[in-house]
């Protein structure tokens, strides 16, 4: 026997609101209503009505309720100051940066730049071991899917991510790419979710080289305030921490 889950009847306000949306037109308007048996658009009527979904068949399937509020929400702000989790997802490079055959080793390093234009290096994957790729066989593509690490942020501060390859040799200049410095970076936590292009250091441009082969992809969201208790972690405490936890840096 299952028990009927009893659900909560939206405020007025926000009944009204949705009654709104169905009403002013786009996919859940009066142009949508001939879609009323679409599962979003029920959800939109049992908030606005109070009344449950019907029946589904028993079908294994994702609250479409849940759906909807979370599509009505806010998007979440990048302006607060605060401690931020961030994962570097993925850094892809154009191969053909590089000389084929060469064996590329793909690191990359958080770094702050202060007001008087000092930069300081605030984490580095290079304790994470190689990730090697050799140019025109592989993929340039390096991954950190399990190595979060959290940075505390205020406005003003000026953040940023620098890719670099590890094995450019002894007599060689290393290539460096940076991560594109958005017009809102001192108002905004600049390393924000999402895809972004990275910029080559100081190279002039490759016709050979498509720019939107050289990119990042983050994954970042508020968790704490400043000076919260996981921001005052010791560079000792992050040492002997798991591998897997967060490492703040401040």
């Amino acid at each position: 026997m299952t028990r009927a889950r009893k659900s909560r009847r939206p405020s007025l306000f926000r009944r009204i609101a949705y009654m709104l949306m169905l009403v002013s037109g786009g996919g859940a308007g009066v142009g949508g209503w001939m879609f009323k048996d679409h599962p979003k658009v029920q959800a939109l009527l049992a908030l606005v009505t109070g009344t449950p979904i019907a029946d589904q068949g028993g079908k294994d399937s994702a609250d479409p309720v849940a759906e909807v509020v979370d599509l009505l929400e806010p998007a979440e702000s990048f302006s607060q100051p605060g401690t931020y989790r961030v994962t570097i997802r993925q850094v892809h490079l154009d191969p053909n940066l590089f000389q084929a055959g060469h064996t590329v080793d793909i690191q990359a390093k958080v770094l702050r730049r202060d007001s008087q234009g000092h930069v300081t290096t605030l984490w580095d994957t290079v304790s994470y071991g190689e990730r090697l790729a050799v140019a025109g066989r592989d993929d340039l593509i390096a991954e950190w899917d399990h190595r979060p690490f959290e940075v505390q942020w205020r406005p003003g501060d000026r953040l940023t991510v620098e890719v670099y390859d590890r094995r450019a040799g002894f007599f060689a200049q290393p290539k460096r790419f940076f991560l594109a410095d958005p017009e809102s970076a001192s108002r905004e936590f600049p390393l924000r979710p999402g895809t972004f292009p990275l910029q080559p250091d100081g190279s002039k441009a490759d016709s050979r080289v498509d720019p939107r082969n050289d990119s990042i992809v983050l994954e970042s969201r508020r968790v704490g305030d400043l000076n919260s208790p996981s921001g005052d972690r010791t560079a000792s405490q992050d040492a002997s921490a798991s591998d897997d936890a967060p490492i703040v840096i401040r």
